[in-house]
């Protein structure tokens, strides 16, 4: 498909502009999409060629650094509408150039932004007194024990209590997992979590069936293939979270991201973010642990002291729909490049 060539003239033009970089203006009004492992040799005209078939750009933003300046192997691309956004992520996750499989998705801030607010206990109070909420309400006749659980049914028969856990957890502490053939009771040791999971993982598919999900303990209709339950030894009580000390000179961050999601552009986010609430940062390190590719993120402050607030501060903490886990981690350690210390 051929660009138009107004739209074609009028790009490469701004391109050419001085002052700001047009993939830098508008981009908290366009859809972006985030390009990864770019070779450093790729230029924009390369990457106009690739996306402009899947709608009109309107700027595209390729990172540098270093003296001289040097592609640091990521690229933005920003469109007119959103619809052609999430056409070309989906057309391109398996485009080869240079040699390099793209990494092709929403930029985290593009995330977070999409991604539903944590619900919180007072959002649920307020929900429950909303003019019309009687105790015929499901919730409202609830125990506070069964709002603290979901039942999760249309799951394939193979599934493993390990795997629920996993998806699961990334919402909160949980205090019970039971179930097999079918469907699992899921348990959280707070509303707030037991609504957020609810919330998001309605429809989640696993193995390509999506899952269902009831707001209690629930057992199946009559008739149902779905067998009955098998009891699983529940998890154990959640540890109360451990203190952190008021010195923090690396601060460890997860669950900021899902397992293999990081992208370039969270370390920046991370380090500007810190730097502006809670004291100068060294070095900004997103490392992915192990086959899970589980993502860590190390801040390293000049001042123990800007790390202790800031572990505070980002201790349990919402990125999107996740709930940040901060930590002190040993300093020599991560100075010696150990970065899977538990």
């Amino acid at each position: 498909h051929a660009v138009q060539t107004a739209d074609a003239a009028s790009f490469h033009s701004s391109m050419s502009r001085p002052g700001p970089h047009p993939g830098m203006r508008g981009m908290q009004d366009n859809p972006r999409v985030y390009v990864g492992n770019l070779d450093p040799v790729v230029s924009e005209k390369e990457l106009m060629q690739i996306f402009h078939p899947f709608g009109m750009i309107t700027g595209i933003d390729m990172p540098k650094e270093g003296n001289p300046p040097v592609r640091k192997g990521f690229a933005f691309v920003e469109f007119m509408d959103q619809k052609m956004a999430d056409l070309a992520i989906q057309s391109l996750q398996d485009f080869f150039i240079n040699g390099r499989k793209l990494r092709v998705g929403q930029p985290t801030a593009t995330k977070r932004a999409n991604a539903a607010p944590p619900v919180t206990p007072q959002m649920l109070h307020a929900m429950s007194t909303l003019p019309g909420t009687t105790a015929s309400d499901p919730l409202a006749a609830m125990t506070a024990l069964e709002r603290r659980r979901i039942t999760v049914t249309n799951i394939p028969q193979d599934t493993q209590q390990a795997t629920i856990q996993t998806i699961f957890q990334t919402f909160g502490m949980l205090t019970k997992v039971e179930g097999g053939g079918g469907l699992f009771v899921v348990e959280y040791a707070s509303e707030a979590s037991t609504a957020q999971a609810f919330q998001a993982l309605q429809g989640f598919r696993i193995g390509g069936v999506a899952l269902q999900l009831a707001r209690g303990t629930q057992t199946p209709h009559a008739g149902s293939p779905v067998s009955s339950p098998t009891a699983m030894p529940a998890l154990p009580p959640p540890k109360p979270a451990a203190k952190l000390p008021d010195r923090i000179k690396i601060l460890l961050l997860e669950n900021m991201v899902g397992p293999g999601e990081a992208d370039d552009e969270l370390e920046g986010e991370v380090k500007e973010e810190c730097e502006e609430k809670f004291g100068k940062v060294l070095e900004v390190k997103v490392y992915e642990m192990g086959k899970a590719k589980n993502v860590r993120v190390f801040v390293k402050f000049a001042s123990a002291e800007a790390g202790g607030k800031a572990g505070v501060a980002m201790q349990g903490r919402w990125f999107g729909k996740r709930q940040v886990r901060a930590s002190s981690y040993n300093e020599e350690a991560y100075n010696f490049g150990n970065l899977d210390q538990l």
